[in-house]
């Protein structure tokens, strides 16, 4: 759905009409259709909608006194930046009978007017873009006497419903529109002193569906100053290059025509009017225009499309990430395309930050967690990768301390075995060994020592050492540990389990198998498994019952589950 307000100033609609094209004489002057450069003329804010580069020519005839109007123009979009437009356009009449005011014959006269006008507009945020335009016209009303006059637009073009797209795919998207004009309107003088063109408000809607290959649109709008100008339109895409429209504005009927190609784009539009018949043509080269319903590109895009959903589903974000940006490219209003981005490049962020983690670059793993978030605020698998990051930061940090502490303690009791203190240095030894007990190198120095020690033949007094971990064990442990990193979280958790059934004091292997079944549980909850996460979540708080995280997640667990039920 879009929602359009639009307050402008100036001259009013009847001889401002020197940009309006042939689409909008068919469907009526409605200021939530006219998009691309037209919008310059009704809404500048939808010049933000602008995809690529646009030059227009329109050529108007109009009944008595046989006057034509010619305008050129143009429109840039700047990406980020907005839209910019501008153009020229001039109105010249047949030969009129000109009278003075008492009613002296004074012979005939062509009168003709010029105008420029230039707008911009630009996308405050994904629903809302806002937009100005300037206005200047010189008239010849008489021989020999020119009067000038300017005006100024304002725009909003509001899409409350961007943010949900299936909403607006099943209403089809709508739009309305309201436009107040005259605000701010020169003085001008003429042969009956001086006079300001009167406020003049409209309002508009429309309303537009896909019905397969083909769009319905509907328009109607509602001058209050005139309602005798009540104008009804409609438009219907027959194939991917032709449109047929028909409308009516008050008791007067229009109809008209469009052939669009990728690059081209002509409009024609006859319209009825009191004292004969209006026509009008139009037409627009779009380098690189919005393709959307136009044949080959359409087709290009929607492969795209396809392609990127299949990436997306197998898991190749990167991929998906590069198809869907195509599509963007040529049809930046394409809904579809644009939520499937933002739902890859977060996938995308969340593996970047994986990979980051498991070669311990933290800050490139907080960068990428952080720019997921970006994306979708408060999300909880971002939000709890960045309080994991954090904790395996602090992690390797106590791990290098107590690495330090390690080498220290081995030095100490290497002095202690040069000076024949076995026992002093056997207690460094069985200190060390109950911390890390898949030390090796402590558990063969220890062994060393021992022997040292009774040789010397002096009694061992200390009891005996608590049950060694054997060494396959421990080399059971690394490759569960390893694996673990690498994602294989399975298969860590059955091998882990396996050890600490064994070996139940090995405090390395219980802690690690936690954190083996909270990725588990992580990993279930990502997929939608609240059950099977909560299973993994509470096999862990067994393990560790006095863990607040566990206790965390499984509370919210519960409370989703509740939720559905």
């Amino acid at each position: 759905m879009a929602l359009c307000c639009l307050i402008t100033a100036g001259n009013a609609r009847a001889e401002r009409a020197t940009f309006a094209n042939a689409r909008a004489a068919a469907l009526g002057p409605n200021p939530a259709l006219d998009l691309g450069f037209y919008a310059l003329e009704t809404n500048p804010a939808v010049l933000a909608e602008l995809p690529s580069l646009q030059f227009a020519f329109n050529h108007k005839i109009f009944p008595a006194p046989h006057a034509a109007s010619e305008a050129v123009g143009g429109a840039v979009p700047l990406g980020a930046y907005g839209t910019v437009a501008g153009g020229f356009g001039t109105v010249r009449t047949g030969d009129v009978e000109l009278y003075s005011p008492e009613g002296q014959y004074l012979g005939r006269y062509v009168y003709h007017d010029d105008r420029l006008a230039c707008g911009y507009g630009v996308a405050a945020a994904p629903w809302l873009a806002l937009g100005g335009a300037f206005n200047y016209e010189r008239h010849l009303s008489e021989p020999g006497v020119a009067y000038q006059s300017f005006g100024a637009d304002a725009g909003i073009y509001l899409r409350p419903l961007a943010a949900n797209p299936p909403a607006e795919y099943a209403a089809g998207t709508v739009a309305l529109g309201l436009a107040a004009q005259n605000l701010v309107a020169s003085q001008r003088d003429i042969f009956t002193g001086k006079y300001r063109e009167p406020l003049a408000v409209s309002a508009g809607a429309s309303w537009a569906r896909d019905v397969g290959r083909h769009r319905l649109a509907l328009t109607f709008s509602l001058p209050f100053s005139e309602p005798s100008r009540v104008a009804i339109g409609c438009e219907f895409v027959v194939a991917s290059m032709l449109a047929v429209r028909a409308g009516a504005t008050g008791t007067q009927p229009a109809a008209g025509l469009a052939v669009n190609t990728d690059l081209l784009s002509f409009d024609y539009a006859f319209a009825a009017r009191d004292f004969g018949s209006s026509h009008y043509f139009s037409v627009s080269v779009n380098p690189g225009r919005d393709i959307r319903g136009h044949g080959k590109r359409r087709r290009q895009t929607e492969e795209w499309l396809a392609e990127g959903r299949s990436f997306f589903e197998t898991g190749s974000y990167e991929l998906a990430v590069k198809r869907f940006a195509d599509v963007l490219e040529w049809d930046p209003h394409n809904v579809a395309a644009r939520q499937y981005w933002a739902r890859a490049k977060y996938h995308q962020y969340l593996d970047e930050g994986a990979e980051a983690v498991e070669n311990n670059d933290w800050a490139r793993a907080r960068q990428a967690y952080h720019n997921a978030l970006a994306i979708v605020p408060q999300d909880f698998l971002a939000v709890e990768s960045l309080e994991r990051v954090d904790e395996l930061e602090e992690e390797e940090a106590a791990r290098e301390a107590e690495e330090g502490r390690t080498a220290e303690l081995l030095a100490r009791a290497q002095g202690y075995r040069r000076r024949g203190a076995y026992r002093a240095a056997l207690g460094i030894y069985r200190e060390l060994l109950a911390a890390h007990p898949d030390h090796a190198r402590a558990r063969e120095l220890m062994a060393e020592t021992q022997r040292l020690l009774a040789a010397s033949a002096k009694p061992l007094e200390e009891p005996p050492p608590a049950r060694a971990i054997p060494e396959e064990v421990i080399e059971k442990y690394r490759e569960a540990s390893a694996l673990l990193n690498r994602g294989g979280v399975a298969e860590a958790v059955r091998e882990l389990d396996d050890i600490v059934q064994q070996y139940p004091e090995y405090a390395a292997a219980r802690a690690k198998l936690v954190d083996a079944y909270l990725y588990q549980g992580l990993d279930f909850y990502s997929k939608g498994s609240l059950s099977a996460a909560l299973r993994a979540w509470g096999r862990a708080l067994a393990l560790e019952p006095d863990n607040e995280k566990l206790q965390r997640y499984i509370k919210k667990a519960k409370t989703e589950i509740d939720r559905i039920r």
